[in-house]
């Protein structure tokens, strides 16, 4: 899920973003199969094979500026993709980049941790 803010707002301009982010989270859930008492993550292979050029070529660091807008990094703690090292290069191209840890949660934590997830995204929206 991915929201893009160009500058703060509040009251009804916030309220449509939400809406527009529990929109998002609707259709991330479509890929959710629930199979043998469990769920589990269907990965949409289309969209990765119409997008392996651009997945591989980034970061193109020639034309990355410094990106000064408030972002917020939201990982899980047994995630195998976020690692201490990378923080710094986070905060390279991400001047004002805060983290939040969610813990017992992996690379999936908007489906491990969803509820967890809904509420740190909020809290980060409404400030």
């Amino acid at each position: 899920v991915t929201a893009t803010i160009k500058k703060p707002m509040a009251g009804a301009n916030l309220q449509t973003v939400l809406e527009g982010m529990r929109t998002d989270m609707r259709k991330a859930a479509e890929n959710l199969e629930f199979e043998e008492g469990k769920y589990k993550w269907s990965i949409n292979l289309e969209v990765i094979k119409k997008s392996m050029i651009d997945l591989r070529s980034f970061p193109d660091f020639d034309y990355i500026k410094l990106i000064e807008n408030k972002i917020l990094c939201i990982y899980g703690e047994d995630s195998d993709y976020v690692k201490d090292e990378y923080f710094n290069n986070f905060k390279h191209y991400f001047s004002n980049v805060s983290f939040q840890k969610i813990k017992d949660a992996g690379h999936f934590l908007h489906v491990e941790k969803a509820s967890e997830f809904y509420e740190i995204s909020l809290n980060f929206f409404k400030n």
